[in-house]
Formats: C-alpha cells, structure tokens, sequence
C-alpha cells in the first residue's frame, strides 16, 4: 500500500504498508505480521512493526488484537497496542471499533504518540465498491493536546488485487493547540 496524505498548511507525507497474513480456516485465530514506515517528501521519519490477530467470535463479529514496536528519529522506540471489534450489521453494511495506543503521522503537520478509540462505518454499495465514515478521538503524548477527527472515504477495486481509495475529512486539534486543518488522502494498494 502506498498512500500520499496532503493537508491545508502542512508538507505532504507518505506512508508505505507491507504485511504477510495467514488465513487457514482450519485456525481459529488468522496471524498477521504488517509494517508501516511514515516518510514526508520520501524521507523516512519512524517505522512500526505489528503482530496481529483476528478470531470469529461469531457469525457476524470478529476480534482484533495486536502488539507493537514504532522506532525512528520523529518519536523515539515506544511499544505499541491495539484491540478492536468488527460487526457486520447486514450483508452490505459494517461497523468497526478501535481502541489503540499507536504512533499518528503526520496529522496537522506534526507527529503524535497517543490513546486513540475510533469507529468506522463501510457499506458496500456493490461488488467492486465502498463508501464509509470515520471518527476518531485521540488523547495525545504532548501536554494538553487532543484531536478529535472525522471524514469520508471511497474505495474502489480495480481488479481482484488492487484497489484505490480517496479520503476526505477535517481534524480539529484543542487544548494547548487550536487548530483545524483539512485531511485529504489517496490511496493504491495490491495484494502480490
């Protein structure tokens, strides 16, 4: 995955995902092992590895949990973690929850360690397409600064392993520093 992020008054910046997933439905539980690294104008600044998994807890919801290790010259060597749920309320239409500790760039121009809970509907409007909302509320390392963050997305398949998507949304910023920028982003990914 490739995925350029441009906001109102800051630099662009990029972040590059790779990830090796097992899914053997002879195992309850499907291990993943994913890496991020964060670039602004293709320098990298901080990267993250996470082991993850995922388990049905029932027909309609799913588990997510993982622990991880963010390194680099923005934020320093921290460990990481997440919890998650997905619950598919109908065919076509699912709500995900998260509740994570995690590195955030480069939002509003800087970089954030912090406590994040957010929530995401997706509704497949067809076969090859998605359209959702996003929120999230995020507790920040720096004294007295919280984000609160929210946005639209959609995603289309362009064949069996790719897909593009486009995200448009506004993150205000309060506490110590006020603030509210534009977020836009697009994304490529493919499944080798």
């Amino acid at each position: 995955t490739w995925s350029f992020d441009g906001f109102d008054h800051a630099q662009g910046s990029e972040m590059w995902d790779a990830g090796l997933y097992y899914n053997n439905n002879a195992w309850w539980i499907a291990p993943s092992v994913t890496w991020t690294s964060y670039s602004r104008d293709f320098e990298f600044i901080q990267h993250a590895l996470w082991v993850n998994a995922t388990a049905p807890l029932s027909p309609n919801i799913t588990a997510l949990g993982g622990v991880g290790y963010t390194f680099g010259d923005d934020v320093g060597n921290r460990m990481l973690w997440r919890v998650g749920a997905s619950w598919q309320m109908t065919r076509r239409l699912t709500s995900e929850f998260y509740y994570s500790q995690g590195y955030n760039s480069p939002d509003v121009g800087d970089s954030w360690l912090g406590t994040m809970l957010s929530y995401r509907i997706n509704w497949a409007i067809g076969p090859r397409v998605n359209v959702g909302y996003y929120a999230s509320w995020m507790d920040t390392d720096r004294t007295n600064v919280n984000l609160f963050s929210q946005g639209a997305y959609a995603d289309y398949a362009l064949g069996n392993y790719s897909s593009i998507r486009a995200f448009v949304g506004r993150q205000d910023a309060s506490g110590d520093r006020d603030s509210n920028t534009t977020i836009y982003s697009v994304e490529l990914s493919s499944r080798l």
